[in-house]
């Protein structure tokens, strides 16, 4: 039997197929000059870059909003419905790895994250990359 749920292994499989610069993209070339024109200014600024998402994994749809550290993922099902349980599963996971994230919404498929005003760039940057690989085991199968 198959299991729905990926693997440690088949995502880091999965991670090292996927490009990893804007020149490494085929197509897309309108999109790329415009990401590249804002990742730029962000650099310039010696900021980060903000709210940004390219795509979601197979069966979740995925929308992020925020007001500076305040930030939220809100997660969909393909036919538009909340993704309740997903949103709940990674937000278990990612206490168990001890990040708190809260369900919140109406449908608690938001997941919110509020990190401290402390946050470091690069503990910022982890915790993005644990979220991301939270989403990629708890997605809808």
């Amino acid at each position: 039997m198959i299991d729905p749920i990926a693997a440690d292994e088949e995502l880091s499989f999965d991670v090292s197929l996927r490009p990893t610069a804007l020149a490494e993209y085929i197509g897309q070339s309108a999109v790329k000059s415009n990401l590249g024109v804002a990742m730029d200014a962000a650099r310039g600024r010696g900021d980060v870059l903000d709210h940004v998402l390219l795509a979601g994994p197979p069966g979740l749809a995925l929308e992020a909003r925020g007001c500076g550290l305040m930030a939220g993922l809100e997660l969909r099902l393909p036919d538009g419905t909340p993704a309740t349980e997903v949103c709940l599963r990674i937000v278990k996971q990612m206490l168990h790895a001890g990040v708190i994230l809260l369900p919140e919404g109406e449908h608690s498929n938001v997941i919110a994250f509020t990190p401290p005003l402390t946050i470091s760039d690069s503990e910022l940057a982890r915790t993005v990359r644990m979220l991301q690989q939270a989403i990629l085991r708890g997605r809808a199968t």
